[in-house]
Formats: C-alpha cells, sequence, structure tokens
C-alpha cells in the first residue's frame, strides 16, 4: 500500500511542476498571429527650407596650403676601402680619399666608421655602406 501511495504522489508533484513550467513557458502563451519581427519606422519627410541666395551663401572653406616634403636622395657613392682604427680615419669615396670634414659632391663627411661612412646631405644625415 505505501508503495503506491508513493508512486501516485511522485506521480502527482510531477505533473503538477511539469505542467506548471510547461504553461509558464513564454513560447506556448504567445498569440501565433502576431508577427515576430521588430516594427518598421516610419521614414520621416525631408525638411523644406527656404533657397538660399549666393550673397547669403558662405565662403567654402580654403586649406592651407600643406608643404609637401620633398624627399632627399643622396648622391650615389661608392666607397672602395675604409681607414676606421686611427687618428685620422678616411676612406675612398669615388675613387678620393677623404677625411672628416670633407665633402664630396656637396655631400659632408661626418663620420667614418668600420661599417661605413655617415654623411650630411641638404640637412638629414645618412649612412652609407660599403
Amino acid at each position: 500500500m505505501k508503495k503506491i501511495y508513493y508512486n501516485s504522489t511522485v506521480l502527482f508533484f510531477m505533473l503538477v511542476f511539469v505542467t506548471g513550467a510547461y504553461a509558464q513557458s513564454d513560447d506556448i502563451m504567445k498569440n501565433p498571429f502576431l508577427p515576430r519581427l521588430p516594427k518598421r519606422e516610419e521614414p520621416k519627410p525631408p525638411v523644406i527650407t527656404q533657397p538660399v541666395t549666393p550673397e547669403q551663401r558662405p565662403e567654402p572653406a580654403i586649406p592651407e596650403q600643406v608643404k609637401i616634403e620633398e624627399k632627399i636622395v643622396p648622391p650615389p657613392f661608392v666607397i672602395s676601402g675604409i681607414v676606421w682604427n686611427t687618428d685620422r680615419p678616411q676612406a675612398i669615396v669615388n675613387a678620393q680619399v677623404v677625411d672628416v670634414g670633407d665633402k664630396v659632391e656637396d655631400a659632408q663627411i661626418v663620420a667614418i666608421e668600420k661599417t661605413g661612412i655617415t654623411i650630411q646631405f641638404k640637412g638629414k644625415s645618412f649612412n652609407i655602406t660599403p
């Protein structure tokens, strides 16, 4: 007898909970004839303004002229040799022996190092390697 009572109680609670959860679900209680898509907004009519005469029209903004920086390319250098580990480093550039401070084709020799020379040409520094 206890087993039947127990089984019927369990069955009762299962039916109550399952049907209660099923009835509370939003999908079950929705109206099937209402659309689920969001409503479209009606387009707003354009705002009509008074025509503007040429005298009333503001002057167009003219941008200031931007200075275009020209790309500075150093003249071609051919380094044939470097003597760098002395009190007076020298290099052979374009078949000329040059020291620090000498000018070759409008470029001034700023430094002579083991890996190459540094020149100053039109205000910019360039590293030239052999």
